[in-house]
């Protein structure tokens, strides 16, 4: 791991030192780092967001979209395939859904 030196106003390193003392970091490192990797999480967000808004528009994701998604999970949960144990895998590879109708049927295993 590479070192990284800053200098802070007294205030700035005060307000560190408290985070660090009452949120539960063990040192400054750590807040800083947890920091970094927020700002790199809202970076890219932003790209996500930036990238969305400038994409083709497409059917609207409405109540009907919901219904059918939700209807597929519980096909996969009584097929005995938890999410958690793989099943998220098969939802994934699901066609997608337009104006909350699926465009073809899935494969039952």
């Amino acid at each position: 791991m590479s070192t990284m030196n800053i200098s802070l106003p007294d205030t700035l390193k005060a307000f560190v030192d408290e985070q660090v003392n009452h949120r539960g970091y063990g040192t400054s490192s750590e807040y800083v780092r947890e920091l970094i990797r927020k700002d790199q999480d809202r970076q890219q967000l932003r790209g996500l967001l930036l990238t969305g808004g400038g994409s083709a528009p497409t059917v609207p994701v409405d109540h009907d979209y919901f219904d059918a998604l939700r209807a597929r999970v519980r096909r996969l949960v009584r097929r005995g395939q938890t999410l958690m144990c793989g099943g998220y895998r098969q939802l994934a590879q699901l066609p997608a859904l337009e104006q909350g109708r699926s465009t073809a049927r899935a494969k039952r295993p």
